[in-house]
C-alpha cells in the first residue's frame, strides 16, 4: 500500500478531553482578507499549494504577501524558474523591499532554507531538482512541521488546466489555493479581476475572494469582499 512519510512521531490514542490545551499559532497577515483566506492566519508549519492559469500572477501573488510578512517574520522566495535579477526587476515593480530572494534548484538547500526561515515560497515544486516528487513533498512538509515554518509551493498547470504531479502533492498539503482570471463586469469591477480559490484547508473554511490586479499587483486593501464567497457562476470566470 502506498505509504506517506512526513516524520512524525506514533502518538498512544487519548482523549481530547486529556490531551494539555495548547496554543496553535498563526502569523497575521495585514490584510483582513488574507487572514480570512488562511483561516483566521496562516498556522505555523501549514504548507500550501498554489496553482494558477498562465499570467494571473502567482510570484506577483507570493511576492506581495511575502513584503507584508516581513513586517513581522523573517521571509524567503526561492526560484529555480528566474535569476535573482529578474526577481529583482519584478519586486521594484511591486514594491517588494524586503523579502529575501534568490536562485536554488537542490532539495537540500531548499530545506536547509526552511530550517532557517518563518515564511518561504518556492517557485516552483516542478523545479526542484530530486530523486523523486513524493521525496521532495514529503521532506518539504516534514521540515515545514519540525521548524514551525510556513511554506508555500507553486505547481505548474498542465494544458488541459489540471495540477501537473502524482496525487501526494495536494493530498500531503494543508491547504490548496487557485487563482483564476475573472469577469470584472460579473463583479462590478474595473481592469484584471482575479478569484483567489481555496478548495482545500484543514486550517480554515473554503471559498472565493476576489480581488483586483494591476501593474503595481493585487489590491487587497479594496476586495470585492473580505468574506469568503459560497460559490461563482461559471460565465463569472
Amino acid at each position: 500500500m502506498k505509504h506517506f512519510d512526513i516524520g512524525l512521531q506514533k502518538t498512544n490514542l487519548v482523549k481530547v478531553s486529556q490531551l494539555e490545551k495548547k496554543e496553535f499559532p498563526r502569523l497575521k497577515s495585514s490584510y483582513p482578507l488574507i487572514n480570512n483566506l488562511f483561516g483566521n492566519g496562516w498556522r505555523e508549519g501549514s504548507v500550501v499549494q498554489t496553482t494558477a492559469y498562465r499570467g494571473c500572477g502567482k510570484t506577483t501573488f507570493w511576492l506581495q504577501l511575502l513584503e507584508d510578512f516581513t513586517k513581522e517574520y523573517s521571509t524567503a522566495f526561492i526560484s529555480n524558474e528566474e535569476s535573482q535579477d529578474q526577481l529583482q526587476e519584478k519586486c521594484i515593480r511591486l514594491n517588494v523591499n524586503n523579502v529575501e530572494i534568490g536562485y536554488m534548484s537542490s532539495l537540500e538547500d531548499i530545506l536547509e532554507v526552511i530550517r532557517s526561515y518563518k515564511i518561504v515560497v518556492i517557485d516552483s515544486f516542478q523545479g526542484i531538482a530530486c530523486n523523486s516528487e513524493k521525496e521532495a513533498i514529503q521532506k518539504i512538509v516534514s521540515e515545514a512541521k519540525k521548524y514551525n515554518t510556513c511554506v508555500a509551493i507553486i505547481v505548474h498547470m498542465t494544458k488541459g488546466l489540471r495540477e501537473k504531479g502524482g496525487s501526494e502533492i495536494p493530498h500531503l498539503c494543508d491547504q490548496t489555493i487557485k487563482l483564476m482570471e475573472a469577469n470584472p463586469e460579473s463583479f462590478g469591477m474595473e481592469g484584471k479581476t482575479i478569484i483567489i480559490y481555496s478548495d482545500k484547508n484543514r486550517n480554515g473554511r473554503t471559498g472565493y475572494w476576489i480581488v483586483s490586479c494591476g501593474n503595481s499587483g493585487y489590491d487587497f486593501e479594496n476586495p470585492w469582499d473580505e468574506s469568503p464567497v459560497e460559490m461563482i457562476e461559471k460565465n463569472s470566470v
